[in-house]
């Protein structure tokens, strides 16, 4: 007979991985490096070019966790991350969702 709370834990944890993930990543490319490069480096860069250094950054981080032929999916979906952070002020919850959507479709 199967429980029907069988596999819940697993389900549970994977949602909560995801979650993590996703804060963690958008904490650190969008809130940190894609920052930095715009208020640090924003004369040689501007804000399209800090949303590509760190999208390139984003896609190379995922080297040994994604298969290669995924990293233009990688890139495109962090250039998008990275103009709907800019261009919503800046809302790092915003993009944190969007991550998480993604992720959805990816997934």
């Amino acid at each position: 007979q199967v429980h029907p709370v069988e596999g819940l834990s697993e389900k549970l944890l994977f949602a909560v991985t995801t979650i993590l993930v996703a804060v963690r990543e958008e904490l650190v490319y969008r809130y940190v490096v894609q920052n930095f490069i715009e208020s640090h480096l924003g004369i040689s860069y501007g804000a399209i070019g800090a949303i590509l250094a760190t999208s390139v950054l984003f896609t190379f981080f995922h080297l040994g966790a994604q298969p290669v032929s995924a990293f233009p999916q990688i890139l495109l979906a962090s250039v998008l991350l990275g103009a709907i952070y800019r261009q919503s002020g800046k809302s790092i919850s915003l993009v944190i969702v969007c991550h998480l959507v993604f992720d959805l479709f990816y997934i």
